[in-house]
């Protein structure tokens, strides 16, 4: 796992 993805999926997820 990266946690690069996961910080990005979660700043996407809080912008919708």
């Amino acid at each position: 796992m990266k946690e690069g993805v996961v910080t990005v999926t979660r700043e996407n997820c809080q912008e919708e």
